[in-house]
């Protein structure tokens, strides 16, 4: 009996050996500059931390504080559990790191007051993967010398949540632009020196709570303009120096709340233009409380609108006060146009009738005007801002069919013109 295995299956217990079989069989917590340079002597050829275990850089447990780098950690190219760096007083960069391409659980880095970039992180693709567990996470807190995230460039997938907060130095987010998804929620707080988000210009859709709080120096959020859709709830509140909504223009749908509040700079909400539905809940769907110079809310007038004709376009209560004239309450919101033209001016003896489907609209517009006779009639259809985009005409009793898929999603009025008379509806194209 031959007894000798192939080449290719000894070379690959040959690999596995090399990359996990030497590596901690538990938790390591790295809490000295000598745990760390001596990280390849006790798990030698250790490249990849297997699942379960979890690698942690905490310079406090032995009343020195002595850790400066990281470049006995050279040799890990992954970490199947979680990396932790944090309360490292004097760390001044990452660059012993420069290996490490994927994180399988999440990556805090947190309370690091000499830390100013990332760049050790030059080669990270990912931190967990998508539709994965609750948990997966990138947090970045309380790092006082962080100028930028520079360091995460090539991250193209977080299978998480990304939270951010408490970095005074940090001046943008440039450094996640490869990001397009975050499968978890966003939170940006306290970043005082935070001006802009162009960094987060590639995400389409966040699947859980977006929050921006209290980012003092940001005047816009035009970073987020291809953002179409947040999934459970958006908070906007005290970023005193936001003056508009604009990068939100395609921004069509939010799953829970919209909490607009003590931004004491805002001054319109244009950058709404198109959100179409906010799902909302048992409590608060829409509030808008607060912005003292904010007086230009027209751009939420259609919303408004297709919520007094259903309820459902609005989940929850609408709180709207103590925001500039203009915007004190859904009064002042519905006396704009085009809220203005969604009235008909049919008698209400007439038994005209105009039926829109589907609604919302993906790409095809069905509707038809029937009347008692077979006669000709015009329509037309304007966007939220009341600018014509299309004019037709066809007979009552007949279905027209309109292809809108080169439409911008938002909502819509058809008007139908009948002799002397004519009748107005919202619709609204979502993608």
């Amino acid at each position: 009996m031959n007894f000798n295995l192939p080449l290719t299956l000894l070379a690959c217990f040959a690999f596995i050996n090399i990359s996990i079989g030497q590596c901690p069989q538990t938790s390591v917590v790295l809490s000295t500059q000598l745990d760390i340079d001596n990280f390849s002597f006790n798990y030698p050829g250790c490249t990849m931390i297997p699942d379960g275990i979890h690698i942690i850089i905490q310079d406090d447990s032995d009343g020195i504080t002595d850790i400066t780098n990281l470049e006995g950690l050279s040799q890990v190219v992954s970490i199947e559990g979680f990396l932790q760096i944090r309360d490292n007083p004097i760390l001044p960069n990452l660059d012993g790191l420069s290996q490490l391409s994927f994180i399988g659980l999440f990556l805090e880095i947190r309370n690091n007051d000499a830390l100013a970039d990332l760049e050790g992180l030059s080669q990270l693709l990912s931190i967990g993967t998508l539709n994965q567990l609750p948990g997966t996470q990138l947090n970045i807190y309380d790092n006082d010398a962080l100028l930028n995230v520079d360091g995460l460039s090539q991250v193209s997938s977080i299978g998480g949540s990304i939270f951010i907060y408490g970095n005074d130095a940090l001046s943008d987010l440039d450094g996640l632009s490869q990001l397009s998804l975050v499968e978890g929620s966003l939170e940006i707080t306290d970043n005082d020196a935070l001006t802009d988000l162009n960094g987060l210009s590639q995400i389409i859709s966040i699947s859980e709570y977006l929050t921006i709080d209290g980012n003092n120096n940001l005047t816009n959020l035009n970073g987020l303009n291809q953002l179409s859709s947040v999934g459970i709830s958006f908070t906007i509140i005290r970023n005193n120096n936001l003056m508009n909504l604009d990068g939100l223009n395609q921004l069509t749908s939010i799953g829970g709340y919209l909490l607009i509040e003590n931004n004491n700079d805002l001054m319109n909400l244009d950058g709404l233009i198109n959100l179409s539905s906010i799902a909302g809940g048992a409590g608060t769907g829409l509030e808008l409380t607060n912005n003292p110079q904010l007086s230009q809310c027209c751009a939420l007038c259609p919303l408004l609108a297709a919520d007094a004709a259903d309820p459902n376009t609005i989940g929850g209560s609408i709180v709207i006060t103590d925001n500039d004239t203009g915007c004190s309450s859904e009064t002042d919101i519905n006396a704009c146009n085009p809220c203005g033209l969604v009235t008909a001016s049919i008698p209400e003896y007439d038994s005209n009738q105009l039926n829109i489907y589907p609604n919302p609209i993906n790409s095809t517009l069905h509707f038809q005007y029937d009347s008692s006779k077979d006669e000709l009639i015009f329509f037309t259809i304007q966007n939220a801002l009341g600018q014509l985009v299309f004019r037709s005409q066809s007979y009552t009793n007949q279905l027209a069919n309109i292809d809108v898929t080169s439409y911008p999603a938002g909502i819509y009025v058809l008007e139908i013109l009948h002799g002397d008379e004519s009748i107005s509806q919202l619709f609204s194209i979502s993608r």
